[in-house]
């Protein structure tokens, strides 16, 4: 039987039951008072995932902050700036329905981490095998900061051939030592965390930037800049780096905090970095 079928032949599994021998469709009270059936966690290529051209890309949708009511907050580092340009608000992930998914997905986790566990390795197996010889790429934080490595530790050694990827303002998760090895991170920059976007940048890591509009500066803090915007493959790109994206969104297009920069603001000149040292840029 298919993962698919298995999946819809399970019963609904609620709070405090038993789950099935194979994860199941599961009921995840709503604040509205209206059960959400989940019967998938991983969602398909958003736009910027699908530009990268020979990998298979998945994303997690939970909700940012604490704004699903469900008692925990998956952005632990988040920042005034940050929050008003959360592109948790642009394009598709503002659809109603969308936005209900990402307040289930999100109170399931917090409520039943096992259930959480059990959908989200199921749907990783089916991706894999859907995916045939194309690598799988997942993002299990598109507008959210979980440390998964710590929730699940160990499901990176479950799917050792899946690239895991991504953006973190925990300066701990980028510079910590167990981290997983096929799970890439890049550490990003908000209105106040500069001294730890430099300690990664020091450290051989790339720090995410967002300015107002393209085109991006040569170079920032010294180092030169990416674009990011290209695509959502961030272990290609080379290091150390800054990665220059497009603020998205009213939000992050009104924001004043400094979060968002223009490109030619540079507060503080730094030493640039060797280019010998940092690999070819991609063509």
């Amino acid at each position: 039987m298919s993962a698919a079928k298995a999946a819809a032949a399970g019963q609904l599994a609620l709070f405090g039951e038993a789950m099935p021998p194979r994860p199941g469709p599961v009921a995840v009270p709503m604040p509205d008072g209206q059960p959400y059936i989940i019967r998938r966690l991983l969602s398909a290529a958003n736009h910027k995932q699908a530009k990268g051209v020979g990998y298979r890309s998945v994303g997690l949708i939970l909700t940012p902050r604490a704004t699903a009511r469900a008692g925990i907050t998956t952005c632990r580092f988040a920042t005034p700036g940050c929050a008003a340009s959360c592109f948790a608000d642009y394009d598709r992930l503002a659809w109603p329905q969308v936005k209900r998914a990402a307040v289930a997905r999100t109170r399931l986790l917090a409520r039943d981490p096992a259930a959480f566990r059990a959908l989200l390795h199921a749907d990783l197996a089916r991706e894999l095998a859907q995916a045939a010889a194309t690598p799988l790429v997942a993002r299990l934080n598109v507008v959210s900061d979980v440390a998964w490595e710590r929730e699940f530790p160990g499901l990176f050694a479950d799917f050792p051939s899946v690239r895991f990827m991504d953006y973190t303002k925990d300066i701990s998760r980028v510079l910590g030592p167990q981290r997983p090895a096929n799970y890439h991170l890049t550490f990003s920059r908000s209105e106040s965390n500069e001294a730890d976007c430099l300690r990664a940048l020091r450290a051989g890591f790339n720090v995410t930037v967002v300015f107002r509009r393209p085109p991006f500066p040569a170079t920032f803090w010294g180092y030169p800049v990416v674009d990011g915007d290209r695509d959502d493959l961030p272990f290609l790109d080379p290091a150390p780096y800054v990665v220059g994206l497009k603020a998205k969104g009213v939000g992050g297009r009104r924001e004043a905090t400094g979060f968002v920069l223009m490109p030619d603001q540079d507060r503080a000149a730094r030493p640039r970095c060797d280019p010998s040292t940092a690999r070819a840029v991609r063509a």
